[in-house]
Formats: structure tokens, sequence, C-alpha cells
């Protein structure tokens, strides 16, 4: 995103909070900077990792190595795909391995932009980013009778594989990560909340939501101030948080958002 100028910056004077992981949040508040807003930064989840690099990679490979055909690899998240290319990349000889006899399918630019930063090749990205429309896509490209490899968040939800197996595929669903809430949430938002004016809080994942939600601590949404969410399912769980959702982001990255 290059740098508005003038009256080109529509956010001046607005004060939106990221709440993002604090290792993925820089793209997005610096394009809302970009953008004349005041981003601050209070992250409302860590990453926990729920399995070693070492095991993931021979789970792949003995997932790999189980005969069905067409087979997938399907990731929802960027944060599924950096862990499992960095695990590839360090004990199965690359990530590149992931395009050796499998189609690989991805949401997202960012999770797209993961992978191919690992030389993977990409072969399917829906034009929505929802895992019944992924589902729906896997199924119209071919995976009767053919297996799917899942690697997610353990948070993450069954329609996908639910969907997936309706459609003939033998589903392995792997839980990667946790999304948990960082020690310091609570606090660190309070802070901000008593810092001035909030416009909008921003939700890139349903576990933001959530977890806002428990970082409150019975303290109501920023009065005046509205939601932002990136895709619906995100708004889902933040609508069902009681926040006032006004904004979905149609583009499902960080730019999109800030946009």
């Amino acid at each position: 995103m290059s740098t508005p100028s003038g009256d080109a910056q529509p956010l001046l004077g607005r004060r939106v909070l990221v709440t993002r992981a604090a290792t993925q949040s820089e793209s997005l508040a610096q394009g809302l900077r970009e953008l004349g807003a005041d981003a601050v930064e209070v992250a409302m989840v860590a990453i926990e990792s729920q399995i070693s690099a070492p095991a993931l990679a021979t789970r792949f490979l003995s997932w790999k190595g189980q005969p069905a055909r067409p087979a997938w690899v399907a990731f929802t998240s960027a944060n599924a795909a950096r862990l499992v290319t960095v695990a590839l990349d360090a004990y199965a000889g690359g990530a590149s391995a992931l395009n050796d006899g499998q189609l690989v399918a991805a949401v997202g630019t960012e999770t797209l932009a993961t992978l191919e930063a690992s030389a993977v090749s990409v072969d399917l990205v829906p034009n929505s980013f929802d895992a019944a429309t992924l589902a729906q896509a896997i199924a119209q490209h071919g995976c009767a009778g053919g297996k799917v490899w899942l690697p997610q968040s353990v948070a993450a939800g069954s329609v996908l594989a639910d969907q997936l197996r309706g459609a003939g595929a033998t589903v392995d669903v792997l839980g990667l990560y946790r999304p948990v809430m960082p020690p310091a949430a609570i606090s660190d938002l309070g802070v901000v909340m008593a810092g001035g004016r909030i416009d909008a809080v921003t939700f890139m994942s349903g576990s933001a939501a959530r977890n806002f939600k428990r970082a409150l601590a019975g303290m109501p949404f920023p009065t005046g101030a509205v939601a932002a969410c990136l895709g619906e399912s995100t708004a889902n769980a933040a609508t069902e948080m009681g926040f006032p959702v006004s904004i979905v982001a149609g583009v499902r990255s960080s730019v999109g958002l800030a946009e």
C-alpha cells in the first residue's frame, strides 16, 4: 500500500485498535497509518504451537505415503502455512514436498503469499474466503475417493472437514496451534481504553473477537466504536460477542481490511 497524502488520508484523526497477534500485526497497523489512522496495537491473540516441527513433518510424510488419490493439502490460515513450511524445510527436505503428488488449496492472499514464499505452488484459491466455499471448490475440482490433509487451528470449526467427507474424501485433520489470549491483554487494553476515544476495533479472527470480550472483563465495547472484521466467519464471531460489526473486508488480507 503506497502512502497517501493530504486529503487522500480518509482515516486521519481516527484511532483504530489492532488486535492481531503481535508477530503479525505490523502490516495491518502500517496500512492503517498510511491511511491517516492512529493505529494502536493491543494483541488479543498469541499462537501456541501444539506439535513439534519434527513430529509435524513426520505426520505429513506418513499421510503422504497413504495411496489414495486425488490428494489435497488445504490451508485455511497463514499460521498453518507458516508452521507446515518451516517444519518441512527443516525435516522433510523442503516445503516443495507439498507439491509432490498433491494439490494445494489456500484461503486468502496472506496464506497464498506464505506458501509461495517457500516455493510452494498453489493450485486452488477460491474467490470467497469461508470454509464452505473452499470445500465446494475442492469438491468441484475433484476429491471423491481421495484424501485431504487439513492442518489448522484447534479452534477451527468442523465445516470444511465435514463437507469434504460428505464429498467422498478421507480427511486427516491436524490441530497445529491454539490461539490463546496473551497474559498482558487485559491490562494493556485497559490502558488503551483509558487513553482516549477508540473509533474502530479490528478483528482478523474469531479468536481475537472472543478474547477481546474476555479482556473487556465486564466493560462495554468502546463507546461509539465500530467493529471491523476480516471475513464473514470473523464477523459472525464478533456479532455473537455483541459487538457492533459495521465493516467486513471483502479481501482476506491486512491490506484489504485497512482499505
